[in-house]
């Protein structure tokens, strides 16, 4: 019999919802989480440090890693997803029982990060659905942080990067009504990448 919970107090709308944090982590406490965690690259190694004492994920009550998709209710997706991959994962989400959440970690598996090409899936959420959305502010770039412009360059050069602006409006159908969104997202785009040229030179790699 699967049991579902009542949510925190809070301020919910069309879409949303709002509670306090002391809130949330009171309801993982009370409620705990069997996450799978489906890594296959970078934010996978940062989800490890999770684990640690440091962070202490045992604190919420989910500690308990589960590698079969039929005893979690959370599906953590960490890293790049290529298209061929992209059926797997689908089976996996399938194979889970209700209730269950997805949570899609870094800018790989919830845009494509900078791996924008034709084998890589632009996002987890054109197979299943997504829950909680974690990735970069936009302040440190979106897809990618202007910190790390300078290692990606000296280790992976020649490298095509990505400046993106998550959650930009949908630009198609393209047409003169939407020129002034057009425009300021481009702008926003072009700062980016100014500032990653700009970090380039700052380490004499530009």
């Amino acid at each position: 019999m699967v049991k579902i919970v009542d949510s925190p107090k809070g301020i919910e709308g069309q879409g949303f919802f709002a509670t306090s944090f002391d809130k949330v982590i009171g309801l993982a406490r009370a409620n705990s989480l069997w996450p799978l965690p489906f890594a296959t690259s970078c934010c996978g190694i940062e989800f490890m440090a999770t684990m640690g004492a440091n962070y202490d994920l045992a604190r919420f009550g989910s500690e308990r890693l589960s590698f079969t998709p039929r005893q979690t209710d959370l599906l953590m997706v960490m890293g790049t997803i290529s298209k061929k991959m992209g059926p797997v994962l689908k089976q996996v989400y399938d194979q889970m029982a209700e209730p269950k959440w997805v949570l899609s970690v870094g800018a790989c598996a919830c845009s494509g990060g900078i791996f924008d090409t034709y084998s890589v899936l632009q996002g987890i959420d054109k197979i299943i659905p997504v829950d909680v959305y974690v990735e970069a502010a936009d302040d440190f770039g979106g897809a990618v942080r202007h910190y790390e412009v300078p290692d990606l360059v000296r280790v992976a050069a020649p490298i095509y990067l990505k400046f993106t602006v998550r959650n930009a409006p949908g630009l198609y159908p393209s047409g003169g009504h939407i020129q002034g969104l057009v425009e300021s997202t481009s702008r926003e785009r072009v700062r980016r990448a100014s500032i990653g040229v700009g970090m380039l030179k700052r380490y004499g790699l530009a």
